[in-house]
């Protein structure tokens, strides 16, 4: 089978206010499916909920566009870029970590490192009544410094790691694995992608 074709153009900026911000705007202005939007630090990034994402210099911050062929009745299926999100992200992370961490995924946004948060993620399409226009996928990786003082656990890459990683080497990392997965979803096979996520899901609460 002919592997489908995405090539990223990446605009990497030193501050911005919000990498998904910028994504959508060039998204509306017909931005080419692969473009990429990376900055050194946001100054107004935020997660799911409009909660703010701390945007020191040194992590990654990057927004990814993308055109999946989907129609307005498969919206639903949308939910499923989380998912291959995550399973992207978790497989860049894995590539540096050392075997003895464990990795989760907290649906429906998160990535966890030996029970702490590491890495967001943050979907927002853009649609009118007559099509579906494309998906930004925005991501974010602690990779030199975590948040401190929230409600909850949170980790950086380069703690767990011997020889520091940069921003740049990881989104390389990145870009690499989310074209995998988004090539293996446009030939049917997310089901495979969904089992890989499921075999790594955090627990729910009771």
């Amino acid at each position: 089978m002919k592997m489908p074709k995405l090539n990223f153009n990446i605009h990497h900026l030193l501050t911005l206010a919000s990498t998904n911000d910028l994504a959508k705007q060039l998204m509306e202005e017909n931005a080419v499916e692969g473009t990429v939007v990376w900055a050194d630090q946001q100054t107004k990034g935020r997660g799911q909920r409009g909660r703010v994402w701390m945007s020191p210099a040194g992590n990654l911050f990057c927004s990814i566009i993308l055109r999946p062929a989907l129609k307005i009745e498969d919206l639903a299926d949308l939910s499923q870029f989380s998912v291959l999100a995550a399973v992207a992200v978790g497989e860049t992370l894995m590539n540096f970590l050392p075997s003895s961490c464990q990795l989760t995924y907290k649906w429906p946004n998160d990535v966890l490192v030996n029970g702490s948060k590491i890495s967001g993620i943050l979907l927002e399409s853009s649609f009118d009544d007559k099509a579906f226009k494309g998906v930004v996928i925005g991501i974010g990786i602690n990779i030199q410094s975590a948040p401190e003082n929230l409600t909850y656990s949170t980790a950086a890459l380069n703690q767990f790691l011997n020889e520091p990683q940069t921003a740049g080497i990881v989104l390389n990392s990145l870009l690499k694995s989310l074209k995998k997965y988004y090539v293996l979803w446009q030939q049917n096979e997310f089901p495979s992608i969904e089992e890989q996520w499921r075999q790594n899901m955090k627990p729910t609460q009771p």
